[in-house]
């Protein structure tokens, strides 16, 4: 006797989609219309419904933590956002969690995550160029990607990724280095860590291990400012910043880090009033070295001395990435005299 029946479909793994806004939930007025439109527009439902396809692929269980803007990102919606994104991560029924995001400050909200989440899940931020209503939008491609990454096993245990235009990116090095093109994110040192070409997800290198962690602050972030060093500074934006309470400074000054007269006068008086100050580079490759590290060949200015006993090398974090780890070191009530070697094991594993 034959019996004919069909086997139980297995049940499609479920995902978590936390929504910020930014381009790719944009909307302008016109298929044509990719400046000047208004982000943050559209859902999770709208952005689930434009790509064919991915709700077959997954379950998700999705939640708007934001519809903005993402140069109107605050730090208390990057608390929100990481405890949202681990209260998903604990649950056993979730795989990863994908995040959409703006993406003039999404290289920031990454780096945060990534220093406050902890798990070996894939946790994955993405976005677009161009709005969803746009003829060319990019946004459908990079969530589909987002997906797939998010249930590889490959992705596993790396930390928090970033993925557009096919490629992937650690959250320690990603940059935004275009204003308006689709492939407008890169990692100046080494590339990206990865690619997506059609089913193949292929990783360059192995995952880092032991990679930095800090406990998730539940009280708003010590404030730290960024002061962008400029032929003729002479040190009054170090004293306004004082002035106005900051905890810690990081100067993005040109080539090495290389600080004029009056703001290195105006740096060390910080210094010894207890605020933290790291010295970083303006430049899109800047490296700023530890003390005792060789210098590159062909430097144009090394630290003094004093520069160096003084002062926290940014190694080759980004200013604003300098500054996001500069607050969550502060926020544990870390000793000044401990910074350098967290700055250290930050560059070391980015």
């Amino acid at each position: 006797m034959n019996e004919n029946f069909s086997a139980p479909l297995p049940e499609r793994p479920l995902l978590g989609l936390l929504t910020t806004g930014g381009t790719i939930a944009g909307a302008g007025n016109t298929p044509a219309q990719t400046i000047d439109y208004q982000a943050g527009v559209w859902d999770a439902t709208d952005l689930l419904a434009a790509v064919p396809g991915l709700t077959a692929m997954a379950r998700f269980r999705s939640e708007a933590v934001a519809a903005i803007d993402s140069k109107d990102i605050t730090e208390a919606l990057w608390r929100k956002l990481a405890a949202r994104a681990q209260s998903l991560l604990d649950d056993p029924a979730v795989t990863g969690v994908l995040i959409t995001h703006g993406t003039d400050t999404l290289e920031e909200t990454a780096y945060f995550l990534s220093l406050t989440l902890t798990g070996e899940k894939p946790v994955i931020l993405t976005g677009a160029m161009r709005p969803a209503t746009a003829l060319s939008a990019d946004g459908p491609a990079n969530l589909w990607n987002a997906a797939r990454l998010a249930l590889s096993p490959k992705a596993r245990g790396r930390g928090v990724l970033v993925t557009m235009n096919d490629e992937i990116f650690t959250a320690a090095t990603v940059t935004k280095r275009a204003s308006y093109r689709r492939n407008a994110f890169t990692a100046e040192r080494g590339g990206p860590a990865g690619f997506i070409a059609g089913e193949t997800i292929r990783f360059f290198h192995p995952a880092a291990p032991g990679a930095l962690s800090f406990a998730l602050p539940k009280a708003p972030l010590p404030p730290v400012v960024i002061l962008y060093g400029y032929a003729g500074d002479d040190g009054a934006l170090v004293r306004a910043a004082l002035h106005t309470g900051a905890k810690g400074i990081v100067y993005a000054g040109p080539g090495m880090g290389s600080l004029p007269v009056p703001v290195e006068k105006e740096l060390l008086a910080a210094r010894a009033k207890g605020v933290a100050v790291v010295r970083a580079s303006r430049l899109t490759d800047g490296l700023i070295l530890s003390p005792g590290s060789p210098a590159p060949q062909n430097a144009d200015a090394a630290a003094s001395p004093k520069e160096e006993a003084a002062f926290i090398a940014s190694g080759s974090l980004s200013p604003v990435k300098a500054r996001i780890l500069l607050q969550c070191a502060l926020a544990q009530e870390t000793p000044l005299a401990a910074l350098p070697q967290i700055f250290c094991q930050a560059s070391s594993l980015s």
